[in-house]
């Protein structure tokens, strides 16, 4: 089919869907389409199935006399003929048996027990050839020895043997009891063999195929995935010699089975309607089955047990089919990547390429039917969202005070391995699972605990909001004991001789970047502080002004950042980076940042938090809860079709204080123990030569809210690319734990790590975006750039501009962002902060003087994937002063000034910026 659609009849709508259904979709209905297609070219008319869009076109005109096209059609009717039965696969089968046997039976050497006996018996025993009876017997003690039986079982034969041996050297040769005690012990032993390692497989296969008989193709398929799963169970694992590679052929060999059997149960939903929940549970099953095919993916894992759950509704199940589809994506990006970077290398043309991704794509019959019943599910729940909205509703029983701790080992390993268990992400969320698969994999971090998303969305964080209190302060205490078990000393929330730090962030099930509220540096009293400051008194005051930024945008909705009283003490200060500024500046600013909350009206609230360590987590944990009911949240879930119902789990979390002050200058050779950053790795790209190589930011003394916040300024990042000279030590821990993830999560992985005073934390992992390319365009002599600043995504672009929400809503009504030469709205802003996010993702491009590569609204940009979208960030000569834009040059003086209605020209590669419009061509 490849051939037919990619090289005979390239254009054919008919032939593309021949190798389309072939490969996802195989059933019925693909044999009535090729027949009818093999009618029409011998005839000039066929009975497609679907005649309304199965209509022949002028390149089918062309190949009806073409002997070869016809050729191949008649070998495609037949081989569906053939797999669309069911006796091919049963004889393949009953193939595999006897090969099985024989080699079971032969032990190790090349001829089975069976021919040695009969060996013994014809020319040793029956001839009185003593010689040859002796070593006939030294040969079957040998088969004794072939293999990893069971030692009773040997023992007792070789047992046998030993007798016989001494029997045939004795005088007289009695030939008949010789022979007979052969045949008893060779009939025990084979008995062993086959109770031991192929009666119950081979019950197991022979129960298979009735289902085939019975035409029960779903149960056929389910059958199938668990006798894949317990193969080694049955039989063992490498017991004698090619049962590894037997089993790996029956595996092959049941996988094509499965991947038949599903064609059919798609073929007969066309027929009469589709299983919902059959369908679901065939998606589960494929996913399940990854493992056994080297095509693990822990996400679709979980993905695909939300499907399973009792409870999940209408529009629940149309996000996780969506994610789905976007690791499949990933999965099969995973898998084509290497192939596509050494194409070159290899010598392959463009034409080849296909054909060799095409090949290698068709062989993931698994992958591909978890894709195909997805797309089946989707549509079906689609046009029937009206009639399913009473499917599913609650939490259907689960602990809603089910909390998990990262240290707790055996606990972590249960919930992680049992095939069983909920799915981990609709339970604690993409960030909390995230962090229960790091613990799993022993992968560094910071102890924390997860309160399950099941809690608020049994409304318990209101309707119980004494016990949420009284849980949250036990396992505060057990996270103390646990974190002094491990890492000795005796860390105390709200102790100033050993205090207890920690970050309190929200979680939702899929990813909301930046969406929910996060509290960092709880537990941060004024005299925690004073006692931190006699040991760093940067790193004191800049952690309590954290601590004070971040709850008061949670707690009660006030923007401090706004207030811009860092960047006033750097300009007071002469300085460019905040690092620079003296620890007494810094508690300036914390005092500065404390008035401006009194002035806001919350005094008394803020003493009261300053005064109770523990009533910050507890009121940090409640905004988390609440964020997830914030506009912002809501405008989020919108413009992204995702459910209301799934609610956030919540990540209380030991601090990693990437933000201490560093005693050496950042360069090759200083002393890895001692220093302390923050990072974010998006993704990973394989290079020409096929080495993966990070990219992302770093920042020195500064936590991750610097990168991905928005609010700090591109140049005072770092390429991670730097770390390989300034920390190889560091670099290399990062390729490794990048490498497993990879592995472990089925795609490349978005990374964000701290490191303290030498300490590496991974904090939070999942699937990197996958940027999207539409139509890629560039600019025609260009000129000089009038700014410089970051690519994002995307590629040249033509934006109107446009401030806020009021200048988007009164664009989109006025044929100016219609114009030639115009390609749709650019929003402008100072800082990309998490709360434009909703803005930004309605329009069509993004131009921020700060913020970079790493930041939420970066995240955010890199997964549309509906339309093309350019960005670029951290543009260092943009300046937004509220309705207006200037451009500067180095020395500050203003180049040009842009107002709501102006054009200006972007390039989502490279980061250059134009003001006005440029001429723009496409890239092939």
């Amino acid at each position: 089919t490849i051939d037919l659609a990619e090289v005979h009849v390239r254009g054919s709508t008919i032939c593309n869907e021949i190798r389309r259904s072939t490969h996802h979709a195989m059933g019925r209905q693909t044999l009535a389409l090729a027949q009818a297609y093999l009618d029409w070219l011998d005839s000039g008319a066929g009975e497609f199935p679907h005649p309304e869009r199965e209509v022949p076109v002028a390149v089918d005109e062309e190949v009806r006399g073409d002997p070869r096209v016809r050729a191949l059609v008649v070998r495609i009717v037949a081989n569906l003929e053939l797999l669309l039965g069911s006796s091919e696969i049963a004889d393949r089968l009953r193939e595999w048996q006897d090969l099985y046997e024989r080699e079971l039976l032969g032990c190790g050497t090349d001829d089975t027990l069976d021919e040695e006996l009969e060996s013994l018996l014809e020319r040793g025993i029956r001839d009185e050839n003593r010689w040859v009876a002796q070593r006939r017997l030294r040969n079957l003690d040998a088969k004794a020895l072939g293999g990893a039986w069971d030692a009773g079982l040997r023992e007792d034969f070789r047992t046998e043997l030993a007798a016989l041996q001494e029997r045939v050297a004795a005088e007289p040769f009695d030939r008949v009891t010789a022979g007979s005690e052969a045949r008893s012990a060779v009939a025990a032993f084979r008995s062993g063999l086959f109770r031991d390692h192929r009666d119950a497989l081979f019950a197991r296969l022979d129960h298979l195929l009735t289902f085939v008989g019975q035409d029960e193709q779903f149960e056929a398929f389910r059958e199938s995935c668990s006798l894949r799963q317990e193969l080694e169970a049955l039989v063992g694992d490498g017991v004698f010699r090619n049962q590894r590679y037997l089993l790996h052929q029956l595996d092959c060999l049941l996988e094509e089975f499965g991947f038949l059997a599903l064609r059919n149960v798609a073929s007969g939903y066309l027929d009469s309607g589709v299983d919902l929940e059959q369908c679901l549970r065939i998606v589960f099953l494929c996913a399940g089955n990854l493992v056994r095919d080297g095509l693990y993916s822990r996400e679709l894992w979980d993905l695909s047990a939300m499907l399973v759950i009792p409870t999940r509704t209408a529009s629940e199940l149309l996000d996780v089919l969506e994610q789905i589809q976007r690791n499949y994506h990933r999965l099969v990006f995973r898998v084509s990547e290497a192939y596509e970077v050494m194409a070159e290398h290899l010598g392959y043309s463009e034409d080849e390429m296909r054909a060799v991704l095409a090949n290698f794509q068709r062989t993931m019959h698994d992958l591909n039917s978890l894709v195909h019943f997805s797309d089946i599910a989707r549509a079906f729940i689609a046009e029937r969202r009206e009639q399913l909205l009473g499917l599913g509703s609650g939490a259907g029983g689960v602990d809603p005070w089910d909390f998990v701790h990262l240290s707790h080992v055996p606990d972590i390993a249960r919930r992680v391995e049992d095939p069983e268990a909920p799915s981990l992400q609709a339970r604690y969320g993409g960030k909390g699972s995230g962090l229960i698969h790091i613990a799993y994999l022993g992968i560094p971090t910071r102890d924390a605990f997860v309160v399950p998303t099941v809690l608020p969305r049994m409304n318990l964080h209101v309707a119980a909001p004494d016990r949420l209190d009284q849980e949250l302060m036990r396992h505060i205490a057990i996270l103390e004991n646990d974190i002094a078990a491990s890492e000795g000393g005796n860390l105390r929330l709200g102790d100033p001789r050993n205090p207890l730090l920690l970050a309190v962030r929200g979680g939702s099930v899929f990813s909301m970047p930046g969406m929910l509220a996060t509290v960092v540096f709880a537990g941060m009293t004024q005299e925690v502080a004073e006692s931190l400051a006699l040991e760093d008194e940067w790193y004191a005051w800049d952690s309590f002004r954290r601590f004070l930024a971040s709850y008061a945008a949670a707690a009660w909705h006030f923007d401090l950042e706004e207030l811009d009283l860092v960047e006033k003490a750097k300009r007071r200060h002469g300085v460019s980076l905040k690092i620079d500024l003296p620890g007494a500046v810094m508690r300036e600013v914390t005092e500065a940042s404390k008035a401006a909350i009194r002035e806001a009206g919350h005094g008394r609230e803020l003493d009261a938090v300053l005064q109770d360590a523990g009533l910050q987590v507890r009121n940090a944990v409640r905004a988390v809860h609440a964020s997830w009911d914030a506009d912002r949240a809501r405008r989020y879930r919108a413009i992204k079709h995702l459910s209301e119902g799934w609610h956030t789990a919540v990540i209380v979390q030991q601090m990693a204080s990437g933000n201490r002050s560093n005693e050496e200058e950042m360069r090759a050779g200083m002393d890895e123990s001692r220093i302390s950053l923050t990072g974010v790795i998006p993704h990973t790209r394989m290079a020409s030569d096929g080495v993966r190589r990070f990219t992302g930011d770093v920042k020195f003394s500064a936590c991750g809210d610097d990168l991905v916040g928005g609010l700090t300024a591109a140049l005072s990042f770092e390429p991670v690319q730097e770390l390989q000279a300034q920390a190889p030590m560091l670099e290399r821990k990062l390729n490794h734990i990048g490498a497993r993830l990879r592995r472990y999560l089925g795609s490349d992985a978005e990374i964000e790590f701290t490191v303290e005073r030498g300490i590496l934390s991974i904090l939070q992992t999942r699937s990197a975006e996958v940027e999207h390319h539409h139509n890629l365009r560039t600019f025609v002599d260009s000129g000089d750039p009038d700014g410089q600043g970051i690519g994002i995504c995307g590629g040249a672009f033509r934006g109107i501009v446009a401030f806020d929400e009021q200048d988007v809503e009164q664009l989109r009504k006025s044929p100016e962002a219609a114009a030639e030469g115009v390609d749709g709205i650019l929003l402008v802003l100072e800082n990309p902060v998490p709360d434009e996010i909703p803005l930004i993702l309605s329009v069509d491009g993004l131009l921020a003087s700060r913020g970079g590569s790493t930041s939420h609204a970066a995240v955010a940009v890199h997964g549309i994937d509906e339309k093309p979208f350019s960005a670029v960030l951290g543009v260092a000569e943009l300046h937004v002063r509220g309705s207006a834009a200037e451009f500067v040059d180095a020395d500050g003086t203003v180049l040009h000034t842009v107002h709501r209605g102006d054009v200006v020209s972007i390039h989502g590669q490279n980061g250059a910026v134009f003001v006005g419009r440029r001429e723009i061509r496409s890239v092939q």
